[in-house]
């Protein structure tokens, strides 16, 4: 199975080497990206990721950041990737699936995405009792 991801990141340069390295994956296909806003949270609800990859510049909200792919209908994981314990905690405390610090990414930000969507499907089957 391969787990779909959307990267979310208003920084192009860091959205994309989000993207570069999660795409070299053999089990993980980047199917969007786009700036962290209202678009980024449309283009979710149409490409219908499992997972959303999510960076947030330093002093942003984290609760708004995961409430805004947590309001749709899709309802993907949330991993979201921060430069700072501060911004770590807010977003484990507004319900982020997985948080990985910048300083840690060396193949931890595939792990975390992998893992989330284990941890997902696995739910899923023991909701319908497969």
């Amino acid at each position: 199975m391969v787990i779909r991801v959307h990267v979310a990141c208003d920084d192009a340069q860091v959205r994309h080497l989000i993207a570069g390295d999660l795409g070299a994956a053999d089990d993980i296909e980047v199917v969007g990206e786009s700036a962290e806003n209202a678009l980024g949270a449309a283009a979710v609800e149409l490409l219908a990721p499992d997972v959303v990859v999510l960076w947030a510049a330093p002093g942003a909200d984290p609760a708004e950041h995961v409430r805004r792919y947590r309001e749709g209908a899709r309802r993907p994981a949330v991993v979201a990737f921060c430069t700072g314990s501060d911004q770590a905690a807010g977003f484990r405390a507004a319900g982020a699936d997985a948080v990985v610090l910048d300083r840690d990414a060396a193949g931890t930000l595939r792990t975390a995405v992998k893992s989330v969507y284990r941890q997902r499907t696995a739910a899923a089957s023991d909701a319908f009792g497969a």
